[in-house]
């Protein structure tokens, strides 16, 4: 498990492989000047799961640390595909136009 720390001065628990996308998305966010709204699946201190939103970006400070707890790893492997999938998006370089005739560019200046 991982305690994943906020700018706001908050925390709370989530898987490791959850922490992990969170802090992949939050870089590539920063990489590319972009923000989003990130709902993370989270463990509650009695055991039960819930989400917290976090709006990350640019000016965004997370971090994590390793924490020992009794119970198991909490997974989500949809959300942290979300999570990579999006990453993956933000950095796929945008589409060229190819344009096959110069006239297109020509301008009427009359």
């Amino acid at each position: 498990m991982q305690r994943v720390y906020f700018c706001t001065g908050t925390s709370f628990l989530t898987g490791d492989d959850v922490a992990d996308a969170v802090l992949e998305y939050a870089w590539v966010l920063a990489q590319y000047g972009r923000h989003d709204l990130v709902r993370v699946p989270t463990l509650h201190p009695d055991g039960s799961t819930g989400r917290s939103t976090l709006l990350v970006g640019p000016a965004s400070q997370i971090s994590s640390e390793d924490v020992v707890t009794v119970g198991g790893d909490l997974v989500d492997r949809e959300f942290v595909r979300g999570l990579k999938d999006r990453s993956a998006h933000l950095r796929e370089p945008l589409p060229v136009a190819q344009f096959d005739d110069a006239a297109a560019f020509e301008v009427d200046e009359g």
